[in-house]
């Protein structure tokens, strides 16, 4: 199924995030670290890859992390689990040639629908720019007006997504609600990828590329709170749900 894709990101990376195997340390040159990124720096799945003993580390379609170890190595993990949980591990692994991870990351949503069209520009635009201007008149009535730099503002709309896929009593990493806590009100810079092909039962690697972004949630516009829009024709069930994420462009981490 064509998708969106969300994947968030970690700032501030803090030390101390080792594995003590295969033996390394996951640490960030440019100080934040996404799940994934195209910029190996900033990629958490690239560190990790980069291990000795590490063949290969990415998102299946049914958006869970997946290790291949270059031989049957076990998977440990050091003191610090912030690396361990954001993977979605919840504990080591006895030898095996991959390690399928128990969760899905809190920093990745799929929504299992496509991005709706919205209001600030094209479909393939990233954004509109909303110029920050200051007028004063005269008293003749003459206008003068400063223009300070804009921002890009994209609303991303998806429409008729799974109550699964939103919130559920269980409150599963997978949901929106986790990707809501973990990246959207704190700010956390995220990428948005389209027409990406997942699936919950496609164990197969997902394949991404030109995301769009980095973006943070505009938190002058959206709630605090976690707001219930129930899809048209199923207002008086939980079944289906619309999203609005409020974002901004912003400039990458450096």
């Amino acid at each position: 199924m064509l998708t969106s894709v969300l994947i968030g990101s970690r700032p501030n990376w803090p030390d101390g995030q080792t594995l003590t195997s295969p033996s390394g340390t996951i640490s960030a040159s440019l100080g934040a670290l996404y799940l994934d990124h195209p910029t190996a720096a900033l990629s958490m799945l690239e560190q990790v890859k980069g291990l000795s003993g590490v063949s290969d580390a990415y998102i299946r379609k049914d958006g869970l992390v997946v290790i291949v170890m270059s031989g049957s190595t076990a998977l440990t993990w050091g003191a610090a689990t912030i690396l361990r949980d954001l993977l979605g591990f919840t504990g080591d692994r006895t030898a095996a040639t991959s390690h399928v991870a128990d969760v899905q990351s809190v920093l990745l949503w799929v929504p299992l629908r496509k991005d709706q069209p919205g209001p600030d520009g094209l479909i393939d635009d990233e954004g509109e720019t909303r110029n920050l201007i200051d007028v004063s008149a005269g008293r003749n009535g003459e206008q003068v007006t400063v223009l300070f730099a804009g921002n890009k503002e994209r609303l991303w709309r998806w429409t008729y997504v799974p109550k699964a896929k939103f919130k559920t009593a269980d409150e599963e990493p997978a949901e929106y609600r986790a990707f809501f806590q973990e990246v959207l009100v704190p700010t956390k810079r995220f990428l948005v990828y389209r027409g990406v092909d997942m699936d919950d039962s496609d164990t197969d690697p997902a394949s991404y590329s030109s995301p769009f972004g980095p973006y943070q949630a505009d938190m002058q516009k959206m709630s605090a709170k976690l707001e219930v829009r129930r899809s048209r024709g199923f207002e008086r069930v939980d079944r289906l749900f619309d999203i609005d994420v409020e974002a901004v462009k912003v400039a990458e981490y450096a």
